[in-house]
C-alpha cells in the first residue's frame, strides 16, 4: 500500500517535468512506498517524456490565457474542467500532497488542492516566475527556487515559505555515458559533434540562424558533424531546409537522454532556459 501520494502539477515543457522527475526519483529514493502521479498538460511533449517513466500521468485539457473573448471562454471552460479531474483523482487518492512545477496545466490542480485544504508546494526554477507559479503561490505553502534573486517575486505571498535549493538535476547528470549517445546516434567516432539544441520545445530563432550558415558549415564536413534537436513542431521544416552534401547532420525533434549527449559534445549551441543552463 502506498505511504502517500505525491501528485506533481503542470508540464507543456521540459523545463517543467525535468525538475519534477529529479525530485520524484528522489522521493522514491527516500520511501520507495510512494505512488507518484503527474497532473500534466496535453502537449505531445508531456507524452514523449513522460510515457518513458514508470509514472501514471493525466493530460489535462487546460489551455494558457488568452485574452481576446474566445480565449478567455476557453481559458475558464478547461479550467472547470482540468480542476474537476483533478480533485477526483486527488479525493481517490492516499495522503495526497501536491507539487506545482508551472505550466498552465499547473493551476487548476493547485486550485483543486487549495479548495481541498490539502498542502502545496512549487517548483520554480526559472528567475522570473511565470504566470502560473505567480498564480499558484497564492495557495502554496512553500516555494522552492532555483535562484536567490526570485525570493522578491514572491516575497508578498506570506503564507509561503521560500527557499533557494538551486534546480534539480535528473539521475542520468551525475554519470552521463558519452559513448552510450554517439552509438545509439550513429555517430563518427572520428568527428568531432556540435549539438545544436533549443530544448524540449525547440527554439525558432536558433533553427533560423543555423539555416543561413548550413552552407558555411560544409566546410568542416571532415572533422566535424552536427547533432541539431528541433522540438516536435519544427522538426519537419528543418529537415526539408538540410541541403544533402558532405557534412553530417542529424536531425532530430527530442532525444531523451540528454546528460549523454552533451558530455559527447565538443560545442553546444543552446537556448538559455533555466534547466538548460543547470544541465550545460
Amino acid at each position: 500500500m502506498a505511504s502517500r501520494t505525491v501528485f506533481f502539477a503542470g508540464g507543456g515543457t521540459g523545463g517543467h517535468l525535468y525538475p519534477a522527475l529529479a525530485v520524484a526519483a528522489q522521493l522514491l529514493a527516500l520511501d520507495s512506498n510512494i505512488d507518484i502521479r503527474f497532473l500534466c498538460s496535453s502537449r505531445p511533449i508531456d507524452d514523449a517524456i513522460l510515457s518513458k517513466t514508470p509514472y501514471a500521468y493525466t493530460p489535462l485539457s487546460a489551455q494558457g490565457l488568452g485574452f481576446k473573448p474566445a480565449a478567455l471562454i476557453r481559458f475558464a471552460r478547461t479550467f472547470r474542467d482540468s480542476a474537476r479531474v483533478a480533485r477526483t483523482q486527488i479525493e481517490n487518492s492516499f495522503q495526497p500532497v501536491i507539487v506545482g512545477v508551472g505550466g498552465f496545466a499547473s493551476s487548476p490542480v493547485c486550485w483543486a488542492a487549495h479548495r481541498l485544504g490539502l498542502p502545496t508546494a512549487l517548483i520554480n526554477v526559472d528567475s522570473v516566475p511565470g504566470k502560473a507559479n505567480r498564480l499558484n503561490a497564492r495557495w502554496s505553502s512553500a516555494v522552492f527556487i532555483h535562484f536567490e534573486e526570485t525570493t522578491p517575486a514572491f516575497a508578498r505571498f506570506r503564507k509561503a515559505s521560500v527557499h533557494a535549493h538551486g534546480c534539480p538535476l535528473r539521475q542520468g547528470f551525475s554519470n552521463p555515458q558519452p559513448s552510450r549517445a554517439i552509438s545509439e546516434l550513429g555517430l563518427d567516432t572520428r568527428k568531432k559533434i556540435l549539438l545544436i539544441t533549443g530544448a524540449s520545445s525547440g527554439c525558432q530563432s536558433i533553427n533560423d540562424a543555423i539555416a543561413e550558415i548550413l552552407s558555411d558549415l560544409e566546410a568542416y564536413a571532415d572533422a566535424w558533424q552536427v547533432v541539431h534537436l528541433t522540438g516536435h513542431r519544427n522538426y519537419e521544416d528543418v529537415c526539408a531546409s538540410v541541403p544533402k552534401g558532405k557534412l553530417s547532420y542529424h536531425v532530430l525533434a527530442y532525444y531523451e537522454k540528454m546528460a549523454d549527449l552533451l558530455k559527447a559534445a565538443d560545442i553546444v549551441i543552446g537556448r538559455s532556459g533555466a534547466v538548460s543552463v543547470a544541465e550545460y
